[in-house]
């Protein structure tokens, strides 16, 4: 079990200059961060999805940050 202590991930933390999208998104990625890190075996299927959609998200997040959309800059 402790094995599996290294898959989890860190929820992604809040910033006063984030715009509402990209706080709306790091929100939905924290609930499939909080569902990833429940996981008994973050190495099946489920754990495999869940992966990918926080990925995406993270993605999404840092494209809107880097098209000057979010204006922390």
């Amino acid at each position: 079990m402790a094995a599996m202590q290294r898959f989890k991930k860190d929820k992604l933390s809040f910033l006063d200059t984030d715009s509402e999208t990209v706080q709306r998104l790091k929100e939905e990625c924290n609930i499939l961060i909080e569902q990833y890190n429940t996981l008994e075996n973050p190495l099946t299927d489920q754990g495999e999805q869940l992966a990918a959609q926080i990925t995406t998200l993270i993605i999404k997040i840092k494209g809107l940050k880097e098209s000057n959309f979010d204006k922390s800059r």
